[in-house]
């Protein structure tokens, strides 16, 4: 028998969520909504794609083919908050400025195949790491600091401060 958790409502949803949903005057339930709907980021997001991973189960080239996230060559610089495991400090809110003015990238790569990314090929601004997070996505479940594309990204935004837009991107999926 189905129970409805006291933090959650008969939807289903967080009730922050549901304030946002009716402010932006969508209906609630609806699939649009259930997959993104008509959510475009206000913020520039982009990645570099290395091509080692499974394209049916990579959530960087999903953002990528709707239009989320824009894609870069390999010698293309980034000038916002690049997420790399070759960072220097947490993500924080006081790279909130940055992220919002010029964006937020992350390296899409098998975390499988770590040795034979090109890291420093990969130039921008401001590499920065993510703090200890467990994963949600079904590939590495539970298992620390092995984030989904999609995650680093949200995680990303969350962190500087940006909560509407990571719950935005992750309503994606």
């Amino acid at each position: 028998m189905w129970r409805v958790d006291a933090r959650y409502g008969d939807d289903g949803a967080f009730p922050g969520d549901r304030e946002a949903s009716s402010s932006s005057g969508s209906s609630s339930g609806s699939e649009s909504e259930s997959e993104g709907g008509d959510w475009e980021p206000t913020i520039r997001l982009a990645m570099w794609d290395l091509g080692q991973c499974d394209k049916r189960r990579c959530t960087g080239t999903r953002l990528a083919r709707q239009g989320v996230v824009e894609e870069l060559k390999l010698s293309q610089p980034f000038p916002g908050v690049i997420l790399s495991p070759m960072g220097q400090g947490c993500v924080s809110r006081a790279d909130a400025p940055l992220i919002q003015s010029k964006g937020l990238a992350v390296v899409d790569c098998s975390w499988n195949r770590l040795d034979e990314v090109p890291f420093a090929r990969l130039r921008g601004a401001a590499p920065r790491l993510l703090p200890w997070l467990l994963a949600a996505n079904p590939v590495n479940y539970g298992r620390a600091c092995k984030l989904s594309c999609a995650e680093a990204l949200a995680a990303g935004l969350f962190l500087s401060g940006q909560e509407a837009e990571a719950r935005a991107l992750l309503r994606r999926f």
